[in-house]
């Protein structure tokens, strides 16, 4: 089967979904190749050396409902980008997270973090940049570090992974989170959730963040990749203060994508 799984069901959703199902069944999930972290983590392709990845992060407080998720995605252009990893795991507390994001920020040849700074998620990115001391966050949150969730920018991210899903800019490895792209509906006007009450979203939610990171300062599509240096030179700071960015999609580069 060269690694490819067969997800034997049928995405049938609802008119609701964000992605039509029959879309959806299109995509041929992969075997992870190695499991870490006890098997939370799995892994379909090890890092690659001079490769670009970027974390999306969806920390949740570790009491067994929500999932805390991270999302490993490999930039090969703009319009190339394939998950590479996923971790997620339900009962790891705010801090043992931060702690993990940090690890497979390192293991990824250090790749940055798009970390949603919504309720506890603050917690996380508070941990990862003042006490762990690591500055891989991007911050698209002129308030806080990290990025914040609001109804404008969920509602972009969710144009972005729709567009990117359905024009083969995006490819899927991992099963899980394809399931939940299919039980992912409009709950009212231009809000999506997980359908039912036992339905998680987790996956989405961190998948679309770590997208969203090709709309922000940071990413150069010419170099396909930026340095804080680089950063830092263009906004003229001088110092070791975080670098905040009150980012929108812009809606004429998503139409332009």
């Amino acid at each position: 089967t060269n690694g490819i799984v067969s997800h034997n069901c049928k995405f049938l959703g609802s008119s609701n979904t964000l992605i039509e199902g029959d879309m959806l069944e299109r995509i041929e999930t992969q075997t992870a190749t190695t499991l870490k972290y006890n098997g939370a983590m799995l892994i379909y392709e090890e890092p690659q050396p001079n490769e670009f990845y970027i974390l999306g992060v969806d920390s949740a407080k570790g009491g067994g409902n929500d999932y805390s998720v991270i999302q490993v995605i490999k930039i090969n252009g703009e319009r190339d980008v394939e998950q590479v990893a996923v971790y997620r795991n339900n009962l790891i507390s705010p801090d043992d997270f931060a702690q993990v994001c940090i690890g497979v920020s390192d293991y990824y040849n250090g790749a940055y973090m798009m970390v949603e700074n919504n309720d506890v998620g603050q917690v996380v990115a508070d941990a990862i940049w003042y006490d762990y001391e690591c500055d891989r966050i991007v911050n698209c949150d002129a308030k806080g570090l990290g990025i914040r969730s609001t109804k404008k920018t969920k509602l972009a991210g969710n144009l972005l992974i729709k567009k990117y899903v359905e024009n083969g800019y995006l490819q899927i490895n991992d099963s899980k989170t394809l399931y939940e792209l299919s039980r992912y509906e409009e709950v009212s006007p231009n809000v999506f959730h997980a359908a039912g009450q036992n339905e998680n979203d987790d996956c989405v939610t961190s998948l679309i963040w770590a997208l969203y990171y090709l709309t922000t300062p940071f990413y150069d599509k010419d170099d396909n990749t930026i340095s804080r240096k680089d950063i830092s030179d263009k906004y003229k700071i001088e110092d070791d203060r975080p670098i905040f960015f009150d980012n929108d999609i812009d809606e004429n580069w998503l139409r332009g994508i």
